[in-house]
């Protein structure tokens, strides 16, 4: 609790920390200090803590008239933590215990303070830090000049507790106008079997956030096109785990709003502006009277095809007929959905064809009793026709690396004509990095370098169109060394046309007589080697380098090139005893 002085966010005179209590029936007492602060205030007190949570309940204040005397009144005892674990990475909490004196003043007594457990056998407490020895619930009682106050703590697995198992999004797939907004919801479920809403705290990566805008459980849709948003979220313990969602945003424009009543309306019959801007009594003529109709002029900017919404209100089953610039051979007749109840916008049955510039509507009476205050249009443009992904794969279901080591990940696509292919790599794990993912445009597949970071297993996933796609990887560590460790690199993820490629070779001579490196670069086409280069450097024992070759590709590129990258011994290619140093490192299309 902040105590602050006239206002939320006015000068603070005074923190109390709350504990857990033991309970929510379990009510407890606890004093703080209060300094510089004279005259006639009004105190604002401010409850902080975790925004998903009940904080506490709050029975009644007071305060104690200050005294000259440096006498001791309470004392008040905190833990950072209410659970802690016996393994030993979770398994500490820190009791921190204050001093509150009658003169205002207060000093952290923590050192001084006896610390005692309730219950043997589940923390040990040394010098304010708690240790975990044993599984339960303990009350701690803590003393210090003659004043008490206790804390509460919990000692479990919190493995279970802490870490995530999967995260979930209620809307896998989207689809808007632009200019529209949705809403969405993440929930987290931990390894124990409870759930979280965590919308508000995963982290997010938007392919394009030019289509659509993603934050905090809201979507605005931006401009026609399509998008794959990664969202990402981590316990207290575990890794991070992904899921996505695919947001696709029509090629319309945005909603252009039209109110009949402001738009020059011709009534005929009965019809006529009820209140405001309610458009009613398009009802049956009598009397051999008109039917109830009213005309009225919109201004579009463009001529073509159009989406049409009203906002109407329905009593019962009715509908309207609907004349397009007075082209009375196609009258459209438009019924009313009568669910949800009340005012509300209903798209249209069937697009409508508009001229640029003025345009007139006529809406007549039917069948039934309905009413009308505003029409929505919204341009269909040229562009913006998508055709779905269908299926996503990578070329590797499983890689085993050791630590140091590259590969490459390739995601396809499917089927071969849609639209929008590009994938966006995730890594759930540390044992594995990610470099920059590289799209082409001309076979629509994404590829992305992975290294070995450190032994472990994490899970590489590939995200598209609303699919993904994973790759289990398992780094070791290096086998024993050699009489030279060898780690063979490309400057690029795949074999591109008419640019630069090098291989990055580092050797380190650990123990072997061979101290001259070679390091080969060669072309290859339909196994036919078409290109080459090379680079040499004595390496004593003890010592390493790092050796660049390689060449400019040719105009074209196909599936039947590959680089590869070998090392051996020697100065030249030609006076090579061609003994390999390491294996064969190839880079594909």
């Amino acid at each position: 609790i902040e105590l602050r002085l006239d206002s939320a966010d006015g000068e603070v005179i005074g923190t109390l920390p709350i504990g857990f209590t033991g309970g929510w029936d379990n009510w407890v007492t606890k004093t703080t200090s209060i300094s510089g602060v004279t005259g006639v205030h009004d105190l604002y007190m401010i409850f902080k803590g975790n925004p998903s949570e009940e904080l506490f309940k709050f029975d009644y204040w007071k305060f104690e008239e200050k005294k000259d005397e440096h006498e001791l009144v309470a004392i008040n005892a905190t833990i950072d933590r209410q659970k802690i674990d016996v393994d030993p990475k979770n398994n500490t909490a820190n009791i921190t215990v204050t001093a509150i004196y009658a003169d205002g003043t207060s000093e952290d007594v923590t050192a001084q303070a006896e610390a005692v457990p309730e219950q043997e056998g589940i923390v040990n407490i040394k010098d304010g830090i708690v240790t975990g020895i044993g599984f339960g619930k303990t009350k701690i009682n803590i003393s210090y000049g003659g004043k008490t106050d206790s804390v509460y703590l919990e000692v479990k697995d919190l493995e279970a507790e802490l870490t995530v198992k999967k995260i979930t999004v209620d809307k896998n797939k989207v689809e808007m106008d632009p200019g529209g907004t949705a809403s969405f919801k993440v929930t987290a479920e931990y390894y124990d079997g409870h759930t979280e809403d965590v919308t508000n705290k995963v982290t997010y990566y938007n392919l394009r956030p030019n289509v659509a805008e993603v934050s905090n459980g809201t979507i605005t849709a931006k401009a026609s096109g399509a998008t794959t948003v990664v969202m990402s979220f981590k316990g207290e313990l575990g890794d991070a785990v992904t899921t996505s969602m695919y947001i696709t945003v029509s090629n319309l424009s945005a909603p252009m709003k039209f109110v009949i009543r402001t738009c020059n309306p011709v009534f005929e019959g009965p019809a006529r502006v009820v209140y405001g801007d309610v458009i009613g009594y398009l009802d049956r003529g009598t009397d051999g009277g008109p039917d109830g109709a009213v005309t009225f002029t919109i201004n579009v900017p463009n001529s073509g095809r159009y989406k049409m919404s009203v906002y109407n209100v329905v009593y019962g089953g009715a509908s309207h007929k609907y004349v397009i610039n007075g082209d009375t051979s196609n009258t459209i007749i438009y019924t009313y959905p009568s669910e949800p109840s009340g005012w509300k916008l209903s798209p249209f049955s069937q697009d409508i064809n508009l001229n640029a510039g003025n345009n007139t509507i006529r809406i007549s009476f039917n069948s039934g009793a309905a009413e009308v205050q505003y029409i929505e249009l919204q341009y269909y443009s040229s562009d913006g026709t998508y055709t779905p992904i269908t299926e996503l794969s990578l070329n590797k279901s499983s890689v085993s690396l050791a630590k140091g080591e590259v590969d490459t990940l390739v995601a396809t696509a499917g089927p071969a004509d849609a639209t929008d292919k590009e994938a966006i790599f995730v890594v759930e794990g540390s044992a594995v990095s990610l470099g920059e993912p590289v799209y082409n445009e001309n076979d629509g597949t994404t590829s992305v370098q992975i290294k070995a970071e450190q032994p472990g297993t994490a899970v590489v996933k590939a995200y598209a169109g609303g699919f993904e796609s994973s790759c289990i990887v398992t780094v070791t560590e290096p086998a024993e060394e050699g009489e030279y460790t060898i780690i063979s690199e490309f400057d690029t993820d795949r074999l591109k046309a008419n640019e630069m490629v090098n291989a990055v070779v580092t050797a380190k001579n650990n123990k072997s007589s061979i101290t001259e490196v070679l390091v080969i670069v060669a072309l290859y086409e339909d196994e036919k080697m078409i290109n080459l280069s090379f680079i040499s450097k004595e390496i004593p024992i003890g010592s390493s380098e790092k050796m660049w070759a390689g060449f400019k590709t040719p105009s074209t590129i196909t599936d039947k090139h590959k680089v590869r990258v070998f090392v051996w011994d020697g100065k030249t290619v030609e006076s090579s005893n061609g003994i390999p140093l390491s294996s064969v490192k190839e880079l594909l299309p």
